[in-house]
């Protein structure tokens, strides 16, 4: 048998953007806290953490004060941008301009989100595919992984 890879696979434009920042970061010196897994790749993840990332969640923000915390590809909530301001958190900001974008327009469009999640990921918590709607207040501009609903019914 004979494996071929497509030429043109591999991690979307957002990741690789978010990889080449944290590997800047990183050259500077000093550990980065990634919030979350920068990416869905173990491999990769360990790649990072031999260079100096460490892996960390919402609940460790607390200790992080001026230290530098990266936000990957798929984006955070104003809510932890706020908590990163409050804590003295450097943020390295590495959302995805496409995933940026249409948080933007979420926020100026008044629209609501649906994200779509697997059965085993963290917004997961029924059993097979499962469909959440994210609401945050005036504020609604997070959407990770997310359609954008115009007729709600």
């Amino acid at each position: 048998m004979q494996i071929e890879i497509d030429d043109k696979s591999g991690f979307c434009f957002g990741v690789v953007r978010a990889i080449s920042e944290a590997e800047r970061a990183l050259a500077e010196g000093g550990t980065v806290y990634s919030l979350g897994d920068i990416v869905h790749n173990r491999i990769e993840v360990q790649r990072l953490e031999g260079l100096g990332l460490r892996t960390v969640g919402h609940a460790d923000m607390p200790r992080l004060g001026g230290c530098r915390l990266f936000i990957r590809a798929h984006g955070e909530p104003p809510t932890t941008y706020a908590t990163a301001r409050e804590l003295g958190i450097e943020v390295i900001d590495a959302t995805c301009p496409v995933v940026a974008r249409l948080q933007r327009r979420v926020k100026e469009e008044g629209l609501r989100t649906v994200n779509f999640c697997y059965k085993g990921r963290k917004a997961d918590t029924g059993n097979g595919i499962r469909v959440t709607v994210l609401y945050e207040e005036a504020t609604a501009n997070y959407v990770p992984a997310a359609a954008v609903i115009r007729r709600w019914q």
